[in-house]
């Protein structure tokens, strides 16, 4: 199996991601926030997100909240790292006192 040393958080141990590709994962979703240690605050999101579709070649699929999200778009990226196009469905029927504006984006992988 290839294990890979350079993961683009060089302190974070990457095992897991080698583990499911090597178990035949064709997509990884990649849950996108600050609760890691290290985190960098000005991360392209979208950059790291083509560069590990490229390095892994799945696709990979991100979770993010959006008021965390500093830079890039990293939503969809297929295998190849070409950015997927998403739609959004913004959620109703929320409470009235629910102030946010949550949304889905969803793509055909």
């Amino acid at each position: 199996p290839t294990h890979h040393q350079n993961p683009p958080f060089p302190e974070d141990d990457w095992s897991q991601y080698d583990g499911l590709v090597e178990q035949g994962a064709t997509s990884l979703v990649w849950s996108i926030g600050f609760g890691a240690p290290k985190f960098p605050a000005k991360l392209d999101t979208q950059k790291t997100a083509i560069a590990v579709a490229k390095k892994y070649g799945v696709a990979i699929v991100s979770s993010v909240d959006t008021k965390f999200h500093i830079k890039g778009d990293a939503g969809f990226v297929d295998a190849s790292g070409g950015v997927i196009s998403t739609s959004e469905a913004v959620l109703t029927g929320l409470p009235g006192e629910y102030t946010a504006k949550p949304a889905v984006h969803f793509a055909d992988l």
